[in-house]
C-alpha cells in the first residue's frame, strides 16, 4: 500500500530530528572532553617540579628538597635564609592561589577579582585598616625578621617568575597575575589569622544589648567578672570611671548556666551555636609504647580546600631541625617538634578587641582615603575617619548611628 504525503513528512522530520539530537550529543561530548582536557593539561602544567636542579642567585649554598610519600618537603639547607627562602618557593609551588586569596581576603581586595558581591566585605577590611596595620608592623621590623621575611617574599618570587606562563587554574579562569609576595603579605596572613580566631567586637555590642534588657544581677551571672576592664562599648569617662576594680564575685554565686537561662527566659543555645574550642593533650612517656611523649593538639579551626596548613620539615648547618604544619604565606614552623620538644596552640579566646563611643563633638585625628577596585565595575571610594583609640567602624556595623571606634591590639 503506498505512504500518505504527511506519513512521509513525519517520518523525514523523525530522521531529520534523531540525526540532529545524535550531532548535537556527539558536539556535547566532544566539547566535555575537549574542556576537560584543557583543564587537565593546564592543572599538569601547573604542578611543581620535582626532580632535577634550579639555581638561583638568592641562595649562600645548595639547598636540598626531598619530597616524602606524602609530598612533604623536606627542606635542607646552610642557613635560615636560604630555608626559608626555599620554604616560600616550595610552598608558593602548591599553595599560590591560596596564599593570593589569604592576602587578598585580608586587605580587602576581594572584588578586584570576584566582582561587586564582595565590596562589602572589602569595605569592613578597608575600615579595619588590615593592609595599614600590616604596612606599619612591617615598617617597625626588627632587622632579623625582615631579612627572614623578605627572603621569603623572594622565594615565592622566583616560583611566580617561573610559572608565569603556566599559573594555577584559578588565575586563567579569573584572567588575572598575581603580583609579587611582599614582606606585608606575610604579616597579612598573620592577621588574617588573628581576625579569624578573635574578632570579638560583635559580642561587645552583643553584651550592650542583654544589659539594657535584663537586670544587672541577670547579667553578671551572664557574664561573670573574669577581668576588671572588661565591659561593652564606653566612652572615656567611664573607662577611667571603671578604672577601679569591681569587687571579687563570690565563690557562692550562682553561675549554673540553667539558672540564668530560667531567670532571663532566655532559650539555651541550639547547637550549631556551641563554641567547643581548641583542645590538647599529653601523654607521658611510661604509658607510650615507645618510650616518649605524645602531644595532641587539635586546634578546631574551619574546614577549608586546601586545608589551613601546609607541612614542611627545615633543617640547616646552624642548628635548626623542626618539623610540623606551617601557615601558607609565613616562614618557619608554627606547630610542630623538633629533635627535644613538640607544642602545639590552643585558643582561648581573649578579648582583643574594645569599642569607644567618641563624642560627637570630638574631632578625629585624620581621615584614611580607600579605593576599592570592583572588576566589570567603578571603584568604590570612601574616607575612614580615625581617631586616637583608631578607626570608626561605624559604617559597617549594621543599624548602628554612633561613632564607635575600635581598639585592637593587632593596632599595637
Amino acid at each position: 500500500m503506498a505512504t500518505t504525503y504527511p506519513a512521509l513528512q513525519r517520518r523525514t522530520a523523525k530522521r531529520i530530528f534523531v540525526r540532529t539530537l545524535v550531532v548535537l550529543i556527539l558536539l556535547v561530548v566532544v566539547g566535555a572532553f575537549a574542556i576537560r582536557s584543557y583543564f587537565l593539561h593546564v592543572e599538569r602544567a601547573a604542578l611543581p617540579q620535582l626532580d632535577g636542579m634550579i639555581t638561583s642567585k638568592s641562595l649562600s649554598a645548595p639547598v636540598t628538597v626531598n619530597r616524602d610519600q606524602h609530598g612533604i618537603p623536606h627542606i635542607y639547607a646552610a642557613t635560615d635564609v636560604d630555608a626559608v627562602f626555599v620554604q616560600g618557593y616550595v610552598t608558593a609551588q602548591d599553595r599560590l592561589w591560596q596564599m593570593d586569596m589569604i592576602r587578598r581576603i585580608a586587605s580587602g581586595e576581594l572584588a578586584e577579582i570576584l566582582g561587586e558581591k564582595y565590596v562589602q566585605h572589602d569595605k569592613k577590611q578597608r575600615y579595619l585598616q588590615m593592609r595599614h596595620t600590616a604596612d606599619v608592623a612591617v615598617e617597625h621590623l626588627d632587622p632579623q625578621t625582615r631579612t627572614i621575611l623578605d627572603a621569603y617574599a623572594r622565594g615565592v618570587n622566583t616560583w611566580i617568575a617561573a610559572t608565569r606562563a603556566h599559573l594555577p587554574l584559578e588565575f586563567k579562569l579569573l584572567r588575572y597575575q598575581p603580583r609579587d609576595w611582599t614582606p606585608v603579605d606575610s604579616v597579612l596572613a598573620g592577621l588574617n589569622m588573628a581576625q579569624m580566631l578573635n574578632e570579638t567586637y560583635s559580642d561587645d555590642l552583643n553584651r550592650e544589648r542583654i544589659a539594657a534588657r535584663v537586670s544587672p544581677d541577670i547579667y553578671r551571672d551572664l557574664y561573670p567578672a573574669t577581668f576588671w576592664r572588661d565591659h561593652p562599648p564606653a566612652t572615656e569617662q567611664q573607662e577611667i570611671k571603671d578604672a577601679v576594680p569591681p569587687p571579687v564575685v563570690s565563690e557562692t554565686s550562682n553561675l549554673d548556666p540553667e539558672h540564668w537561662i530560667q531567670r532571663a527566659g532566655i532559650a539555651p543555645p541550639t547547637c550549631h551555636e556551641c563554641i567547643p574550642g581548641s583542645n590538647n593533650w599529653v601523654v607521658n612517656a611510661i604509658h607510650s609504647t615507645t618510650g616518649k611523649p605524645l602531644l595532641s593538639n587539635d586546634m578546631h579551626l574551619g574546614i577549608s580546600v586546601p586545608g589551613i596548613w601546609y607541612e614542611a620539615h627545615l633543617k640547616t648547618a646552624n642548628g635548626l631541625n623542626v618539623i610540623g604544619v606551617t601557615l601558607p604565606g609565613l616562614p618557619y614552623v608554627l606547630v610542630g617538634h623538633n629533635e627535644r620538644i613538640a607544642w602545639g596552640f590552643t585558643n582561648v579566646g581573649p578579648d582583643v578587641q574594645d569599642l569607644f563611643i567618641e563624642d560627637a563633638n570630638q574631632p578625629s585625628i585624620g581621615t584614611r582615603h580607600e579605593v576599592v577596585q570592583v572588576a566589570k565595575a567603578k571603584p568604590v571610594a570612601f574616607d575612614i575617619e580615625t581617631t586616637k583609640h583608631g578607626p570608626v567602624i561605624t559604617p559597617i556595623i549594621p543599624g548602628e548611628t554612633r561613632r564607635l571606634a575600635l581598639q585592637w591590639t593587632i593596632y599595637d
